[in-house]
């Protein structure tokens, strides 16, 4: 794998200190589609309308009139400069509005459009059947037009074309006023960056991209856009920590390498305050990464593709400790957008099928291979909203899932049969199913993974703010090592909320807590880690989740009865069911959790005035044994997840009952770090 980049590195590779002013890092090329997600299409719909309600100021004009340099460029004054030397100036009839069109034709019979000449057309005849409303084609020499339009319009300019013999020429009305048809964009573009993190690491990014022209038409209240034909990008990125050497005076250096693809075709239109548009994208991506040990010499070597890169077929060639994953794939792209006025509304959809080999070196002769499909799709949902050409918000929501299912086994190819076994696996592509001489450490493991965000931004004149209002993020992985499956969790909610758990086999069938722990305000100076150990902490979690809605029962019917706490249990206990049972402690062994939940239910059904339930402890409560526990974490407790509910004292529950409010105590103020199987850290 080659990717030639710039002929000279930038001093980043020399120096092994962290510069005191760092220029910020350029932004990043990305293949924009005209019905971007990312709401450029709010801004170039402004833009667009803008221009629409100053054109028309050019009027049609002929060989009589056309004044050249006159600030109102039309067709034919741009056919005189695009045309040369024995080049030929034709004029179209239109047969729709008597306003024809100026064309440029070469000496060798090829016809250039002056509105978009990058566009060769072999003849005439060919520009033709694609604009099939001109006919009747006029033509003059260019240096004959040329000579006459140097001369002011009156009788000495018609005195010149009778010369000239273009008198039947000179009638001819060119320069539709509101069309305008411009191409922009497209070509070979090179960007370079550098940025620097807060834990001292460098990032040195090369980004070149070849995009097709983006061509546009106007005319009267009209607009369109199209781009199509085949795009590539290709991108090669190294990060390591100048500040920290080993001990030979290599680095650690993650190098990136990345390539796409593939044909796309956008298009959009607007009429007056109305817009639509839309786009397909279809091709090839493939990536590789690479964790290596280098100089700084090898560091610009890398960057500049010459470096010999380990290779999949020798993963010896790899340092201990070094990695690298190749992944390749199929992706396919639809956008689309529609607009009116100022406010836009787009969508971005894009699958990606592809397949990743991974292998990093364990050991002086051992390497682990895991290989696998991955499959991705990412979708976007964006509002703009403009007021005015110096002001606009936006908004996006994305979206993105992933499911891999990967094999991975580690060989030993100091051994013959590990040799064998991963000759075996270069040829067919298979890992070997079974462990053996030289073939360990085999395992399954499936993962999926979620992402989710909301962007925003602002555009006041020349200030510009935005940036991410919340984020969330989760990740499921499911393994099978020695017949044995475990699953694990990661969850970052969008309130701030971090949460890690593991789960084992139990003898029904469902998984077992392990443990899991919640942070909250993990970014805080003081975050709280929350651990519920097994089945023993669960317990507990329960516990204080009915001890807190029996609570906040009780305190409700004082409030309603007029009693103290105490005299409130008491009679409760001498009104029979449901309040017996409502009145029973969690901690006493008779307690049973679906006779609670149902003396509630009752209660609030003959009754009503029992309180809301907070979902925390609703999630909790109406767990049954024999369910899995997942779910009461990722789907239930983790999505409504409030820290006054668990550790403040803040917290109130609402009640019908005399539309009162009822101050409920925190799980932590019921003493959930006290009981057993919990911990606690940072409260």
């Amino acid at each position: 794998m080659s990717f030639k980049i710039g002929p000279k590195m930038p001093e980043v590779f020399s120096q092994p200190t962290r510069p005191a002013a760092p220029p910020p890092p350029p932004p990043r090329p990305a293949r924009e589609p005209a019905s971007s997600s990312r709401f450029d299409s709010t801004q170039a719909t402004a833009q667009r309308q803008k221009a629409l309600s100053t054109t028309g100021a050019n009027e049609a004009s002929t060989l009589r009139t056309e004044v050249l340099g006159d600030g109102r460029a039309n067709c034919l004054e741009k056919a005189v400069r695009l045309a040369g030397p024995g080049d030929s100036i034709v004029l179209m009839h239109d047969g729709t509005d008597g306003v024809g069109h100026a064309l440029v034709q070469r000496q060798d019979g090829s016809v250039l459009d002056p509105n978009y000449p990058q566009v060769r057309y072999e003849t005439l005849g060919q520009w033709q059947a694609l604009n099939p409303r001109y006919g009747n084609p006029v033509t003059a020499g260019a240096g004959d037009v040329r000579q006459a339009l140097a001369v002011p319009p009156g009788a000495q300019r018609d005195a010149v074309l009778s010369r000239l013999g273009l008198l039947d020429e000179a009638s001819v009305r060119v320069a539709d006023p509101e069309t305008e048809v411009t191409a922009s964009g497209g070509g070979l573009e090179q960007q370079q960056g550098i940025s620097f993190g807060a834990d001292g690491k460098i990032t040195y990014t090369e980004q070149t991209s070849l995009n097709p022209t983006e061509f546009e038409f106007e005319r009267g209240q009209l607009g369109a856009t199209l781009q199509a034909g085949p795009y590539a990008n290709t991108e090669v990125s190294l990060e390591w920590n100048p500040n920290s050497p080993t001990a030979n005076g290599t680095y650690a250096v993650t190098v990136t390498y990345g390539a796409e693809a593939g044909a796309q075709l956008n298009g959009g239109a607007t009429y007056g305050p109305y817009g639509l548009s839309g786009g397909v994208a279809a091709g090839a991506s493939s990536s590789a990464e690479y964790t290596l040990f280098l100089t700084q010499a090898q560091m610009e070597q890398a960057a500049q593709g010459t470096y010999p890169l380990p290779s999949i077929a020798d993963p010896l060639s790899l340092p201990e400790g070094g990695a690298m994953t190749l992944e390749a794939g199929a992706f396919h792209t639809q956008s689309g957008s529609i607009s009116y006025g100022g406010l836009t509304l787009s969508s971005e959809s894009t699958r990606t099928n592809g397949y990743s080999v991974a292998a990093e070196r364990t050991g002086d002769s051992t390497v682990r291979i895991t290989v696998g499909p991955k499959d991705t799709l990412e979708n976007n949902f964006g509002f703009g909203l403009s007021f005015g050409d110096d002001a606009s918000l936006t908004m996006t929501r994305n979206r993105t899932t992933t499911n891999e299912n990967l094999v991975s086994v580690e060989f030993d190819l100091g051994t013959a049969q590990g040799q064998a076994a991963y000759e075996t696996f270069l040829r067919t592509g298979a890992l070997p199913t079974a462990e053996g001489p030289g073939v360990s450490g085999l395992f399954h493991e499936q993962t999926y993974t979620y992402e989710g965000a909301l962007e925003a931004g602002l555009e006041l004149g020349p200030l510009s703010i935005g940036g991410e209002l919340w984020s969330e993020s989760a990740v499921i992985t499911r393994r099978m090592e020695d017949g044995v499956e475990s699953l694990t969790t990661q969850d970052s909610l969008a309130n701030g909320t971090s949460i890690s758990g593991s789960f084992v086999p139990s003898p029904d069938g469902n998984h077992q807590l392990d443990s899991i722990s919640f942070t909250l305000n993990p970014n805080s100076p003081n975050p709280l880690t929350l651990t519920v150990n097994g089945e023993e902490g669960f317990q507990s979690l329960r516990q204080a989740a009915a001890e807190q809605l029996q609570h906040a029962v009780i305190e409700t019917l004082a409030q309603g009865q007029g009693m103290t706490r105490e005299e409130t249990i008491a009679w409760m206990q001498s009104r029979g069911e449901p309040l017996s049972t409502l009145a029973v402690p969690p901690s006493d062994p008779n307690f049973s959790y679906e006779g609670f939940l149902n003396a509630f239910n009752e209660q609030d059904v003959r009754n009503g005035g029992m309180p809301t339930m907070p979902p925390m402890t609703a999630t909790i409560l109406n767990w049954q044994p024999g369910e899995p526990y997942l779910p009461v974490f990722t789907q239930g407790l983790a999505g409504s997840t409030n820290p006054e509910e668990l550790m403040g004292s803040e917290g109130t529950m609402s009640t019908n009952f005399g539309g009162g409010v009822v101050p409920v105590p925190s799980l932590f103020d019921i003493g959930l770090q006290n009981l057993p199987g919990i911990e606690v850290v940072g409260r």
